[in-house]
Parts: structure tokens; sequence; C-alpha cells
């Protein structure tokens, strides 16, 4: 299935190391658990691409991150990655609204911009993958479907549940089922939460001096 282009007014600014703070800020409201190791993958895509641990080399080629802005606020965040030998494709990560301004539309907003900046930059097919693990993923799930992502199962569990991904046509095409081996995808994105070693987690005390 594809989705017709929409319009948001949200705005989607990148990252960069003067506003990582911001962006770490709007995260921790949304992934609590996971807020230390956001941060991670923050700092991580503003550094050199040789100093990322080897699996990530390996498997991401192209990896941003934004702030969702609408009438000067941050409201949410979002992100964007690709993967060495699926030029056609980008994956959506850490895509996420503001607890406080849930129930008025905007995560919607921030998704259709996400979909809109991946469009605008000639891919053929939106992917991400989530699990139906609490009530905000269902309800994200809900969301995905409403803008005409496929689901599509896997065997691969995350902390006990399914790994579903889901899959949208951007040039008026339906997306094809992905085919490649999707723990080696979501192993290269996220390896470096797993090494307490790797040079991220030393270059994050570093500079955050935590």
């Amino acid at each position: 299935m594809t989705v017709e282009k929409q319009t948001s007014l949200i705005n989607l600014t990148p990252l960069n190391w003067f506003n990582i703070l911001t962006a770490w800020r709007v995260a921790k409201n949304i992934f609590k658990k996971e807020a230390r190791d956001i941060l991670i993958c923050y700092s991580g895509s503003l550094l050199p691409r040789w100093i990322w641990p080897k699996t990530n080399r390996d498997t991401i080629s192209k990896l941003s991150y934004f702030i969702a802005i609408k009438d000067k606020q941050p409201i949410g965040i979002t992100g964007l990655y690709t993967i060495h030998n699926q030029s056609e494709e980008v994956w959506v990560d850490w895509f996420g609204l503001d607890t406080k301004l849930r129930s008025r539309g905007l995560g919607k907003e921030i998704m259709v911009a996400t979909i809109n900046m991946a469009r605008k930059n000639g891919y053929k097919y939106l992917r991400l993958w989530t699990t139906t693990n609490d009530h905000q993923s269902i309800a994200a799930n809900y969301l995905y479907q409403k803008l005409g992502f496929i689901a599509q199962e896997t065997a691969l569990k995350s902390y006990g549940f399914p790994v579903l991904i889901y899959s949208l046509g951007l040039i008026g095409i339906t997306p094809l089922p992905y085919e490649a081996d999707i723990t080696t995808t979501i192993a290269g994105a996220y390896s470096n939460l797993k090494s307490r070693n790797s040079i991220f987690r030393i270059l994050f005390r570093l500079y955050f001096k935590q």
C-alpha cells in the first residue's frame, strides 16, 4: 500500500551538538527506560563514522535524527537511517511525541513530516520495526496502520514480544515484504547499546560527565 502525500505544519530540525540536550529532554519524556541509550545514539550519530563500532559501520550507511518543532516549541523526535545495499528504502528511528501532548493528532503530524522527508529524498519504501509490548506501542501501531503502513510479522522477539515490521510505499507502489535478515538490521542499528565498552559510551561519559 502507498499513501497520498499529506501536509504537516511540523518542522523537522536536524540534530546537532547545540540542540542535542533539547532533543534528549523530549526523548526522556517518551522513552524513559531507554533515555540513556537514546543519548548515546544521538551523540554517536554526530561523531565521525570511523569512531562507530564495526557492526554499525558495516550495517548503517546513513543516520540522521530530528527534533519535531511546532509553534517554535519542541514536541517530539524522529530519525531516519539506511542500510548498506538497500538504497531504495529508509527506516524510521526513535519516533515519538511528548507524552504531555498526546491525543491531539500531533504524533500523526510528526510521522507525516517524516514520511514527506523520506519521499523528498527519493526513497521508494519507508520501514520501521516495533513490538506490541505496551499501550504506547499499540497506539503507535494503530497510527501506522491508519497511515497506510503494512504490517509484517517476524520470528524475532524484543523483551519477549514479537517484532513487527511496518512498510509504506512512497511513490505509488505497494511495498515489497522485507526479506533481509531483520536480526542483522536491528543488531547493526543498536549494537552500540549492547556494548558496555564501546567508544560511544566512553565519549558519552566524557562529554556529558555521567
